[in-house]
């Protein structure tokens, strides 16, 4: 396990993100999209939540190409609520810089699968975000598959986790598909 706080382990992986290309990240979220498009959730999938990359996150944009419908998070109320994403042009900057639909009345009955972005993943599918615990609150209870995205640089053997915190059935990296081990649910 990582001897570091989850906020000292924020700052240090931010950091190296941030020191990314753009065609690093193009490079390796390219084959991030290629690696989720393979993997046997996602192609029965109808209805699917994903995220609109800030900086150098993973870019999942070219999934929205897809024969699916996605829905994108955005915040209410110190919640996340997956709200149809209708093209690159409906969408307006968020209250975290984070690009959002701004239509809000557009809600999934059901999520096939729910696909979130991350600082750091360790193989046990523990994660850490940027620490207001959005996700964690969002995806309690949700009973769908949760698929962390990261660059492979972003995953270590080990974090420290809290009782609050949800982890992921899988994460996709440009290196392949980790499955997370999960015991209580069929991937």
């Amino acid at each position: 396990m990582l001897t570091d706080n989850k906020n000292d382990l924020r700052k240090k992986f931010i950091q190296k993100r941030t020191s990314l290309t753009q065609e690093e990240v193009l490079a390796a979220s390219t084959l991030i999209v290629e690696n989720i498009r393979q993997f046997p959730q996602y192609v029965p999938a109808k209805e699917v939540m994903i995220y609109w990359p800030k900086g150098n996150e993973v870019s999942l944009k070219s999934l929205v190409d897809d024969e699916k419908v996605f829905y994108l998070p955005t915040v209410c109320n110190k919640k996340i609520e997956p709200i149809l994403y209708t093209g690159e042009k409906d969408l307006i900057i968020g209250k975290y810089g984070i690009c959002e639909p701004c239509d809000s009345k557009k809600k999934p009955k059901l999520l096939d699968l729910v696909i979130v972005p991350g600082i750091i993943f360790d193989k046990f599918g523990n994660r850490v975000g940027f620490g207001k615990g959005y996700y964690d609150i969002f995806l309690s209870g949700l009973k769908t598959i949760k698929v962390g995205v990261a660059f492979s640089w972003q995953i270590v053997e080990s974090l420290p986790a809290e009782s609050h915190d949800v982890s992921m059935d899988l994460i996709v990296t440009e290196s392949g598909i980790i499955n997370c081990q999960k015991t209580d649910k069929k991937l």
